[in-house]
């Protein structure tokens, strides 16, 4: 996505029932339903609207160390504290506001938009031909397909379209291979099959060299379901901005996302069942862990990971179902090493979620491999030594809304 600013200009003003004016602004360029998509554009809605209410949920589960709300974990091994979600200001405002989202449906689908024409910088896709063909809303709108992105081309490298047409592949069996809990199930696509078939996926790093990890590049996509590039695109509440981006990513095993990091704060809570994964799934640092070596830079710091063969301490398995809080900066990993001897494909399904879209750069940055030997290198593993090149973050004040569209 590219560097732009977006306007808002439509300010919906709406009474709600026995109360004060709720007012509310959607991003400018939503495209209303048209008569025709009225009634499949209102399923989706629904869909979306039940995804917003289960991730509230979960962020307002009760914890009895925490008083109210759930707790979360913040770093990996060494450390694998956790602290309570109720301590994070953007968190808690973001509950607030969704909750008079949850409230108030009817009012808030005035900021809805299937996004069948999207025109941002990356197309939307779906995965496959037999997911779009399994919702009529999917069939509907008619997205281009990643299977079909992923054929071989002169414009994406060989590596990457063979991981790519496997994950398009097997993404219904792994997005189905689902915890059995409730509150995730009704999140899943098990549940809501109309809106995983249905948002756009986008495949984030296949034509991007910085990724290092070819496997990888072609084994990764997200959604955006609430967001300024979602389907419900709402920017402020009352005045305040709204910094929820909400969705859903997907990596195929046998993978490697290397370490990397960004400003805005981020949520992940894992739906899929990890019994098939090595335990060694993720790993977060804060960036000024002693750990690491730090120098200062004009722009920010250098901060260098050590090589290490004992990499495996700082990684963890995720508990099922619990809530991973990754703070602005925060060095972080995902490496999927399938265990089991069937072939069922396996993967990591989470949902994901920003809390201040709105400020500063939302661009996600590789660390770069620190030997020259592995810097273009393929794959690069855990074990190496790695540069993040960490910018100071900027003065709120100082940053327009949605400035940054990149991730």
């Amino acid at each position: 996505r590219e560097l732009c600013c977006i306007l808002c200009l439509a300010i919906y003003c709406m009474p709600v029932l026995g109360a004060e004016t709720l007012d509310f602004e959607c991003v400018d360029d939503v495209t209303v339903s048209s008569k025709e998509n009225q009634y499949l554009d209102d399923k989706l809605y629904a869909e979306t609207i039940q995804y917003l209410r289960g991730f509230i949920s979960i962020l307002n589960t009760h914890n009895t160390a925490c008083d109210s709300r759930a707790a979360m974990l913040k770093e990996s091994r060494p450390l694998g504290e956790k602290s309570c979600l109720n301590q994070e200001e953007d968190v808690v405002q973001l509950i607030e506001q969704s909750q008079i989202i949850l409230d108030n449906p009817e009012k808030f689908r005035a900021c809805f938009d299937a996004q069948r024409d999207y025109k941002g910088k990356n197309k939307l896709y779906t995965p496959n031909a037999l997911l779009q063909k399994a919702s009529s809303v999917s069939t509907s709108i008619n997205r281009p397909l990643l299977t079909e992105y992923y054929k071989p081309s002169l414009m994406i490298d060989n590596t990457v379209a063979e991981a790519g047409q496997a994950f398009g592949q097997d993404f219904i069996p792994m997005v189905s291979n689902v915890v059995d809990k409730p509150a995730l199930k009704n999140m899943s696509y098990l549940t809501l099959q109309d809106l995983w078939s249905s948002v756009g996926w986008v495949p984030m790093y296949s034509e991007e060299v910085r990724a290092l990890n070819k496997k990888f590049r072609g084994s990764y996509a997200y959604a955006e379901v609430v967001g300024p590039w979602g389907l419900l695109r709402v920017k402020s509440i009352d005045g305040e901005p709204y910094g929820l981006e909400l969705g859903m990513t997907v990596q195929r095993a046998d993978s490697f996302y290397p370490y990397h990091f960004h400003h805005a704060q981020e949520i992940y809570v894992d739906l899929s069942d990890n019994s098939c994964l090595e335990s060694d799934v993720y790993a977060s640092s804060d960036w000024k862990s002693t750990h690491f070596t730090r120098q200062e830079t004009p722009m920010g710091y250098d901060v260098a990971l050590p090589a290490d063969e004992n990499w495996r301490q700082f990684f963890i398995q995720p508990e099922l179902g619990g809530i991973r809080y990754i703070d602005r900066n925060s060095i972080h990993a995902f490496r999927l090493k399938k265990t089991c001897k069937y072939d069922t494909p396996q993967g990591l399904v989470s949902i994901w979620a920003r809390t201040t879209v709105h400020e500063f750069n939302q661009t996600t940055k590789i660390c770069n491999v620190k030997d020259e030997r592995y810097h273009y290198g393929d794959p690069a593993k855990p074990e190496y030594s790695y540069i993040c090149n960490l910018e100071e973050i900027p003065n709120p004040a100082h940053c327009s809304p949605f400035k940054a569209l990149d991730r």
